[in-house]
């Protein structure tokens, strides 16, 4: 439904447009002026001396005269409208490039007027118009164009052609571009931006300007919401000649919004709607009683109905109208909607004082969504403790969903001490009341053990019905297992088609396992283009398991043409992040300087991360298994290893040792590797200027850093590049900037970045609000282990 308004308003728009194109200045105008408003003086003092002169003059060819005469004849002036007489001067005038005449010889053949309608030829003409820089032409031609649409690019060149006039003061294009942004075609939605041309174009007394300014006020998009000021701008819309004001004053004038509430008065700005063949008012007096005052109740049962056709803005409209009057379920589904940026802008302050609010009434579910809210810190100081409250009491109220928050704070130990069997029983609870999460975390739980006995025939089980509701994380575990013949018989065929199931859901570790059964397996199902498809879908998210496959599959040619730089790059990202198999590759390609410069100080690093994470233990991570010995460590580094410098500086932060960090010393020899060119040391130097850690704390010097490291491709850098452009440190806050950061970040498996990616197409900062691809990436984070998606995963799915 909100297309439908969107696609409304640009019709208004375009009649507004077409209304004005024919009012246009008769008599001699000079080419590069704005023609768009006729010359009421000089119209009405023609005289028929006058018009005969103009008859002489376009008979010996004079182009101006010509155009005179064409407006005349269409605007009905003299001697009436006569569209054909009209295009037959018009015709004349433009093939001596005249611009005016061309202009609207374009617009002849464009609205069918006097000739039958043709799009090229209308395009041809306002095309020759426009190159003489005809404002008109210029408007008329980009309007032409985003009514034929097409591809992101031709839309965005588009925009840049409204926002070029626009820029020149056109009031009609500054609308446009309003419009765009608003609705983010030809580029990114930003509402602010919508709300600052739209105000541009108001200041112009333009109809559907005044118009599109008073729906953002009225909605809080874009602009501190005030609906008094949508009232005025409403007013001075309709006055203007928007028909579209009509219904918003009806609206307004029922609700008491801006105003005292007015039965008469909206009787009759509706009735004016009506006579207008305004649909919604139409619907709207057939089924509202106008001879009262509307109670709570009727304003939520209204919102309903919009929320039914899916016109979700008048919903947020209507149900926020029944909160203020104190309606408990207006109050929870209201704040749902202004938590998911459903129908307006997201707003998380405002969606927790309505879940507030309803939960002093009691309703069921407000105290999960404040749980929630609290866990995560958003739109609110996160507090687990109350978090733990509120889910306890949500789960009282019978939400399994709480039970599986609940279950995850006290496994993790966020709101006191660390309690599995507590954790156990919250997952038990929530899988048999068939929550899928729960599901999954319970059929966890069973596998490794924590809070209870291990048990892989209840593992399997459990896994088994997170799988059967689409669970991707139930599918991937359920195939592995079957894959292993853990918890009962081995079943390769089905762990294969669990495989695909996950793969095609974007779980990076079922794409790596069907890559390998494409890979390895023997008979029909043996194919090694399809594996290498999954593979690199898989190490393209940051599996490293699966960039380092992809890079030997390079090397050998498997399923791909053999490439061995292709092949040292993925191996370093593997290896980077702690697989041995890759580190040993790494280590014997830079041996023998193949797909790489042969460097026996590098190569010599890689064989001892690789050894010495063979005899750690797996679980270790940042830097990979035990310390490497600092004594060789430091002999490499003073040889210029711009790797060992960095894992000597590594190891002097302490992050895999015991005893005190020499963060100051650490620093020394990342400014020796990040001089050299390492982009990992330039990151870990930026991290301490950031921290304040061996200096003082330099947010300025950590941007730059960061920045550095970042275009190299250093996920942790852009991670940490998102965030400060997200909070203005070091540089000036750009939504816009945070989301192109943290997005390359997401793409290479970073979790913190996939969450907080997430979390930006949650609540449409820097990008336009999308749930789905929210859902996504609070998937691919949660995978990762990360705690604060699998709390966002339950905001987004709107439980």
């Amino acid at each position: 439904m909100k297309r439908k308004t969107q696609s409304r308003k640009q019709q208004s728009s375009a009649d507004q447009t077409s209304q004005t194109r024919f009012l246009v200045r008769a008599g001699a105008v000079p080419t590069e002026a704005p023609v768009r408003s006729v010359d009421s003086r000089l119209l009405s003092a023609l005289t028929p001396r006058r018009v005969r002169s103009w008859y002489r003059q376009a008979e010996k060819g004079n182009p101006t005269a010509q155009y005179n005469l064409g407006v005349m004849r269409t605007t009905g002036y003299g001697e009436g409208t006569d569209y054909r007489e009209a295009f037959r001067w018009f015709k004349k005038s433009a093939a001596q490039e005249y611009a005016p005449a061309q202009t609207y010889l374009g617009v002849l053949y464009e609205q069918g007027l006097g000739v039958s309608r043709d799009e090229k030829k209308a395009l041809s003409w306002y095309r020759r118009a426009a190159q003489k820089n005809h404002t008109e032409a210029r408007f008329n031609l980009a309007l032409m164009y985003l009514h034929k649409g097409g591809n992101e690019a031709s839309l965005r060149h588009v925009f840049q052609l409204f926002l070029e006039l626009a820029e020149e003061g056109l009031a009609d294009a500054q609308n446009q571009v309003g419009m765009l942004f608003e609705a983010g075609q030809g580029t990114d939605s930003d509402l602010e931006q919508a709300a600052h041309w739209y105000h541009l174009s108001a200041e112009q007394e333009h109809p559907m300007g005044l118009y599109n300014l008073g729906e953002l006020y009225e909605t809080g998009s874009g602009v501190t919401r005030d609906p008094k000021e949508a009232l005025r701008l409403y007013h001075l819309s309709r006055d203007a000649g928007c028909d579209l004001a009509e219904f918003k004053l009806g609206t307004l004038y029922y609700s008491g919004e801006g105003v005292q509430q007015d039965p008469e008065k909206a009787l009759y700005w509706m009735c004016e709607a009506v006579s207008q063949e305004d649909p919604r008012a139409r619907e709207f007096l057939e089924t509202t009683d106008l001879a009262s005052s509307p109670r709570a109740e009727d304003m939520f049962a209204r919102g309903q109905e919009m929320f039914e056709r899916r016109d979700f803005t008048q919903t947020v409209l209507w149900w926020r109208r029944a909160a203020t009057l104190g309606h408990a379920t207006a109050q929870l589904q209201l704040a749902q909607l202004l938590e998911q940026g459903v129908g307006s802008s997201p707003d998380l302050e405002e969606a927790v004082h309505w879940f507030q609010q309803a939960a002093d009434q009691g309703a069921p579910g407000a105290d999960y969504h404040l749980g929630v809210l609290s866990f995560l810190g958003v739109g609110r100081v996160q507090d687990f403790s109350d978090a733990k409250d509120r889910l306890e009491r949500a789960v009282h109220h019978g939400n399994p969903h709480a039970e599986v928050l609940l279950g995850m704070i006290l496994e993790h130990g966020l709101a006191g001490e660390v309690s599995p069997d507590s954790a156990f029983a919250r997952y038990q609870h929530a899988a048999e009341a068939g929550e899928p999460f729960g599901q999954y975390h319970l059929g966890r739980t069973l596998y490794h053990g924590i809070g209870t006995v291990a048990d892989y025939g209840a593992a399997r089980y459990w896994y088994e019905q997170a799988a059967e509701q689409g669970n991707s994380f139930g599918l991937y575990n359920l195939g592995r297992m079957l894959k292993n013949g853990q918890g009962g018989g081995e079943d390769n065929g089905k762990a294969m088609a669990l495989f695909q199931q996950a793969a095609r859901q974007g779980h990076d570790y079922g794409q790596y396992q069907l890559a390998e059964f494409y890979r390895i397996e023997e008979g029909p199902s043996k194919d090694q283009a399809e594996g290498f498809f999954w593979m690199k879908k898989a190490a393209l998210q940051g599996n490293p398991h699966a960039q380092c496959r992809l890079g030997e599959m390079y090397l050998e040619g498997a399923g791909c043409l053999p490439n061995s730089r292709e092949a040292v790059r993925w191996l370093r990202k593997a290896a980077g992040q702690g697989i041995p198999l890759a580190q040993n590759w790494l280590g014997t390609l830079l041996f023998t300087g193949r797909g790489i410069d042969k460097s026996f100080d590098e190569a010599a690093y890689w064989f001892r991360r690789g050894a010495e994470q063979n005899n750690s233990d797996p679980d270790k991570r940042e830097s990979g298994g035990d310390p490497v010995d600092a004594d060789w460590l430091a002999k490499v580094a003073t040889h210029g290893s711009r790797q060992a410098q960095t894992q000597l500086g590594l190891q002097l932060e302490n992050l895999n040792g015991e005893g005190e960090a020499d963060f100051s010393r650490a620093m020394d020899w990342y400014r020796q590797a990040a001089s050299a060119g390492c982009d990992e040391a330039r990151y870990r130097l930026g991290r301490l200027y950031y921290l304040g850690l061996g200096t003082a704390q330099d947010v300025d010097t950590a941007f730059n850093l960061f920045s550095q490291a970042a275009e190299q491709g250093i996920a942790d850098a852009q991670c940490c590049l998102g965030q400060m452009y997200l909070d203005g440190a070091g540089t000036e806050a750009d939504p816009q900037q945070a989301f192109s950061w943290y997005q390359k970040a997401a793409e290479q498996g970073h979790p913190e970045a996939q969450y907080h990616l997430g979390g930006l197409y949650l609540t449409g900062r820097g990008i336009a609000p999308n749930p789905k691809l929210a859902e996504r990436w609070f998937h691919r984070s949660a995978d990762r282990g990360y705690l604060p998606a699998w709390a966002s995963l339950k905001v987004v799915s709107g439980v």
